[in-house]
């Protein structure tokens, strides 16, 4: 069974990302993080620009490498594809479960923005270390074709 290429994969991903970004636009949804004394708040519409983004980058950067004669390491490639898609789904999952939370609460000042907010920051943390994984795929994929190259120079 052939694979999908990551670049499609992440192309799909950011116009999915887009449109519920676009169904989100009126709505007054939008992320409260409080970091010591500051309140961020960040509409859903522009975490899905962000998001939208940064998948169309890396489907982009994907798409340039299989152009090229590099070949990254395909355990690698699908490990970062995965996950990275996963963080997103898991952040629009997560979303969902803290907006029901807040609309079936019985008790109007019960605030749970500290579980909302650790949840961001580790879905954020997870998805951006992530992207380390996708900068030492290019790195060890590069140096391997460089040996590569050099050993069949020697002989």
């Amino acid at each position: 069974m052939k694979s999908t290429k990551p670049s499609i994969c992440f192309w799909i991903s950011s116009i999915i990302i887009f449109i519920i970004g676009l169904t989100n636009y009126n709505s007054v949804d939008s992320i409260d993080i409080n970091i010591h004394d500051t309140y961020y708040v960040i509409s859903n519409f522009h975490i899905s620009i962000i998001f939208t983004f940064i998948f169309s980058l890396i489907g982009f950067i994907y798409w340039i490498l299989s152009t090229t004669t590099l070949k990254l390491y395909p355990r690698l490639t699908q490990i970062h594809t995965f996950i990275s898609i996963g963080c997103f789904l898991a952040f629009i999952i997560g979303m969902l479960y803290f907006n029901k939370i807040k609309t079936d609460n019985e008790f109007p000042l019960f605030d749970n923005s500290l579980d909302k907010n650790i949840f961001i920051i580790l879905v954020f943390i997870i998805f951006f270390l992530l992207q380390l994984l996708f900068i030492i795929n290019i790195i060890a994929s590069t140096l391997k074709q460089i040996f590569t190259k050099k050993k069949a120079n020697k002989l």
